[in-house]
């Protein structure tokens, strides 16, 4: 398979996954990330022929409560295996912006009771 067809499909599997963890419909996701539906339709169908301008991928992240790193990584194929090789982290970076706070809540309660 061609690495450019692996690339886009890695951010397309992303992005639906993410969008669909957040509840979000393909046109919720564009609105809540200020760009067209066609858009985000083209990038989760792997569509070779997009290339999305940076600021449309920033606009994605924040849309998608990741940082513009995870999604630059899974477009151009280069995901740290620092993060692959903890789980923890792995874990954490898929997480929701709700589930975070709810994460780190608990995480200052452990800290506090000394465990």
């Amino acid at each position: 398979m061609d690495s450019k067809v692996i690339m886009k499909s890695r951010l397309a599997g992303f992005v639906k996954e993410r969008r669909r963890a957040l509840g979000l419909s393909q046109r919720g996701l564009a609105k809540k990330a200020h760009i067209s539906h066609s858009v985000v339709n083209k990038i989760e169908a792997g569509d070779l022929n997009l290339k999305p301008r940076t600021d449309t991928l920033e606009s994605l992240a924040d849309a998608l409560g990741v940082p513009l790193s995870r999604v630059m990584d899974e477009y151009q194929g280069t995901r740290s295996k620092e993060v692959n090789a903890d789980p923890l982290l792995a874990l954490i970076e898929d997480l929701t912006p709700k589930q975070r706070k709810l994460l780190l809540s608990i995480a200052k309660l452990l800290i506090e009771e000394e465990l």
